[in-house]
C-alpha cells in the first residue's frame, strides 16, 4: 500500500474540516432551542424565572445568550459555506480562534462537573447562564454538550477554512531538486580526463 499523495491528504482534511464546521453549527442548535423556550416560557408564565433573577434580568440575560448562539451558528456556517469567503478573513479567523479557545478550555471543568454532579445526584447548572436550580438533568447535558462540541468542532474547522482562504500562504514549501545528475556528470568527468591525458605519438 503506497503513501497517499499530499493532495489526497489535503482533500481528506478539507472534508473533515467542512464536516466539523457543520457540526459546530449543529451543536449550538439545542442550546438555542432551550434558551428560546426559557424566554417564551417565562413570558407566558409556564416556566419559572431563574433563581436570583427578576423577570427583566432573566429575559435580558437569555436574550443575549440567544444572540450569542445565533452568532456561533452563523460562524460555523461561515467556515464552510461560499458566502463565508466574502466576509473579512481576519474577522472570521479571530472569532473562530477565540470561540474555540474559550470553549475547549472549559472541557476539563465540564468533565469534572459532570462527575461531581453524578456523584451527588444533582443536575448542575454549568453553562446554563443563570439556569434555575430545578433545571432537568437532560437540559444540563445538552447545554454542556453544545459548548464542548462547538469548541472542538471549531478547532478542527478553522485550519481547513484558513487553507481554503489562503492556499498559497499555508502551502508547504517545495524542496529544490538537485540539478546535477549522473547523465550530466560523466561527460564532464570524461572530458576533463581526456584533456589532462597527454596525447601519445605513434
Amino acid at each position: 500500500m503506497g503513501i497517499p499523495a499530499e493532495g489526497d491528504v489535503v482533500e481528506r482534511w478539507d472534508r473533515i474540516g467542512r464536516a466539523a464546521a457543520y457540526g459546530a453549527a449543529a451543536a449550538l442548535v439545542p442550546y438555542l432551542v432551550i434558551k428560546v423556550s426559557w424566554v417564551v416560557g417565562s413570558l407566558l408564565g409556564l416556566l419559572p424565572v431563574g433563581q436570583g433573577f427578576g423577570l427583566g434580568g432573566w429575559l435580558v440575560l437569555n436574550t443575549v445568550t440567544i444572540g450569542m448562539a445565533a452568532a456561533g451558528i452563523t460562524l460555523g456556517l461561515a467556515l464552510v459555506r461560499p458566502w463565508g469567503m466574502r466576509i473579512p478573513g481576519r474577522l472570521v479567523g479571530f472569532l473562530a480562534w477565540v470561540g474555540s479557545g474559550f470553549l475547549v478550555s472549559i472541557l476539563p471543568f465540564v468533565v469534572v462537573s459532570a462527575l461531581v454532579n453524578s456523584g451527588t445526584g444533582s443536575s448542575g447548572d454549568s453553562g446554563s447562564s443563570g439556569g434555575d436550580a430545578a433545571m432537568p438533568g437532560w437540559e444540563a447535558v445538552l447545554l454542556q454538550c453544545s459548548f464542548v462540541g462547538t469548541g472542538i468542532a471549531l478547532a478542527i474547522a478553522l485550519p481547513a477554512y484558513l487553507r481554503r482562504r489562503w492556499p498559497h500562504a499555508l502551502r508547504r514549501p517545495e524542496r529544490p531538486c538537485p540539478r546535477t545528475s549522473s547523465g550530466q556528470l560523466w561527460p564532464a568527468v570524461t572530458g576533463a580526463v581526456t584533456s589532462a591525458t597527454p596525447a601519445s605519438s605513434t
